[in-house]
């Protein structure tokens, strides 16, 4: 089947259950080519919204092959590839558009369109950045690339309006709306909008169709402002994530004039912006880390990690603050040698836009934390599933503490399933799995992890490896 074919189509809150069934079946997607049980490093998976594609970062050199040989990696760099779960290949992405490898460093987690026929990243690679450019771009600053797959195109998406310059500062944390039209990524440069007094980092996005079109200037509009419209003071924005048509947007800003009247300077905070047209100017931020009741914000920050459903509306995000949720785990000491060290568990919300209140995502009974924090979301596009993570955070576990690891919870039971048990039960309750990414129905969940116990059959490598948690009735065309 064509990539065009495949191409042509794309696209209630209730409390923690302890019941932790692992109904999906797990698979190892960084795996050596022609070879599914020898394993090869992966990291930062993301998954299209249809379910069939898995963009990832890797330094393995046997991810992929062509007719029937192993094809040369010789950049010894990190590079991104993209997983067809439907034919069981890998194909290198982070080419340049003749085929050559890129010359320079990728960094930070991909991102792919809902079809997935775009790619984006993060790179310094002069082979991929620096095409139809007046002067080379700074060698020192990240630029956020396109890949067509269709066409086999590369496009530097950060440019100046005229398109004849790179970006002057660092982009990074590219993430698409689902149907593709539009991409999103946070950046330090000053030079891609005509905006005055930028701050010290925004929020950017690019419409990708208006590029395919032939549209006029470099697409790219500023999508973090302040409660009067203008560019946020200080720390405008960063880690943005799309909803599904590209209309309302999720990110992490430290700027005191997101909201009116303006927060105070002890935290940065989490945000839902209203991108359309319809809503005033004021009213498009909503602060997310926010009391139900008081109205009080959070005292400490959000973490950098947020995510949106596909209309929009549930949005999530973790914090520390214990200022926000009744009977939140108090602070605790962590003694060092050099002195003692006040740490606070992140837990993960959920906050809804239509009652515009949020909900703690605990795994232990009726709201309550413990031991086990959470963080790292990953909201569906039809708004009935989140992937997170549960992690140590700082003390030991205890037998009552329910299993660390990636996780899939029903937005309408509330029930939770553990997706990566591993096949023999450890020791220790302990896991170092991150970085989920769900599809768009919810059905199917990547993630990272540096165990190899968890696919029966796997030779394991000594770095981090990509799994696939499926749940899928019907596989993806």
């Amino acid at each position: 089947m064509s990539l065009k074919t495949l191409l042509a189509a794309a696209v209630a809150i209730a409390l923690p259950s302890l019941a932790l069934a692992q109904t999906g079946t797990l698979r190892l997607v960084s795996h050596a080519y022609n070879n599914n049980q020898l394993a090869a490093h992966g990291a930062d998976p993301v998954i299209s919204a249809n379910g069939r594609f898995v963009a990832f970062r890797s330094t393995a050199t046997n991810l992929v092959g062509h007719d029937g040989a192993l094809e040369p990696d010789t950049n010894n760099l990190p590079d991104v590839f993209v997983y067809d779960l439907v034919e069981g290949t890998a194909a290198r992405v982070s080419l340049t558009s003749s085929g050559a490898e890129a010359n320079g460093i990728i960094e930070g987690r991909p991102a792919i369109s809902g079809d997935g026929r775009y790619v984006a990243f993060a790179t310094r690679a002069p082979n991929l950045v620096n095409t139809g450019l007046s002067s080379p771009a700074p060698a020192n600053h990240n630029q956020i690339v396109m890949v067509d797959r269709l066409t086999n195109s590369v496009t530097l998406i950060t440019r100046t309006p005229n398109r004849t310059q790179a970006g002057d500062g660092t982009s990074s944390n590219p993430t698409f709306s689902a149907d593709g039209r539009w991409l999103s990524f946070d950046s330090t440069a000053r030079n891609l909008v005509t905006d005055p007094n930028l701050g010290i980092q925004n929020v950017f996005r690019y419409r990708v169709v208006g590029e395919i079109g032939g549209q006029k200037g470099n697409g790219i509009s500023l999508a973090s402002r302040d409660f009067q419209g203008n560019p946020p003071l200080g720390d405008g924005g960063s880690f943005p994530e799309l909803n599904a048509d590209g209309s309302r947007i999720v990110f992490h800003a430290g700027s005191t004039r997101m909201i009116d009247p303006p927060t105070l300077w002890s935290a940065a905070h989490a945000y839902s912006r209203d991108l359309g047209t319809t809503t005033p100017v004021q009213a498009a931020n909503l602060l997310l880390d926010r009391d139900n009741v008081s109205g009080d914000v959070a005292v400490s920050s959000a973490n950098y990690i947020t995510s949106i459903s596909g209309s929009g509306r549930f949005s999530a995000f973790s914090t520390e603050a214990k200022n926000i949720w009744p009977n939140m785990e108090p602070a605790v000491s962590t003694p060092s040698e050099e002195s003692p060290q006040v740490e606070r568990r992140r837990h993960l919300f959920l906050h809804d836009l239509h009652s515009k209140r949020i909900s703690i995502v605990s795994l232990y009974p009726n709201g309550q934390t413990g031991r086990v924090a959470t963080h790292y979301p990953a909201l569906s596009q039809n708004d009935g599933w989140l992937a997170f993570v549960a992690h140590q955070w700082p003390l030991p576990l205890q037998p009552s503490d329910p299993p660390v690891g990636v996780y899939r919870r029903n937005l309408s039971t509330g029930a939770d399933e553990w997706l990566n048990q591993p096949l023999v039960p450890r020791s220790i309750n302990a896991d170092d799995s991150g970085r989920p990414s769900i599809s768009g129905d919810g059905q199917r969940v990547v993630f990272h992890s540096a165990y190899g116990d968890l696919v029966a059959n796997t030779v394991p490598v000594n770095a981090t490896m990509v799994y696939l948690s499926d749940s899928s009735v019907v596989q993806p065309d």
